[in-house]
């Protein structure tokens, strides 16, 4: 846990230069990195809309990206616990991008 506190820590770091939460963080390197990928947030409430919305406004840097994109090299243990492992999620790969239904998840 203390290892992936690095990440977090990373991630807010970013988030401090740009005036924006983690969260518009992560969206806006997903805008930023797939160019041909579409970023969809679960909201509850319309705040959170226009939280995430607001990370339209982010615009992440050459420093930004090398900084968040070395990220996932470095998180230390497993996704999901080993219980939740396999559980039926559907998986389909284009390109060099692999889909997951079910965890949202993807990867490059």
């Amino acid at each position: 846990m203390a290892a992936n506190q690095k990440l977090v820590d990373t991630v807010k770091a970013v988030a401090r230069r740009h005036g924006a939460t983690p969260a518009q963080v992560a969206l806006a390197w997903v805008l930023t990195e797939a160019q041909d990928a579409v970023a969809i947030p679960g909201s509850k409430r319309r705040a959170y809309l226009d939280d995430n919305l607001e990370a339209l406004n982010v615009r992440l840097n050459a420093e930004d990206m090398t900084d968040l994109n070395r990220l996932a090299s470095m998180a230390v243990g497993e996704r999901y616990p080993p219980a939740m492992e396999g559980g039926g999620a559907v998986a389909a790969e284009t390109g060099n991008r692999y889909w997951t239904r079910g965890t949202r998840r993807l990867q490059r």
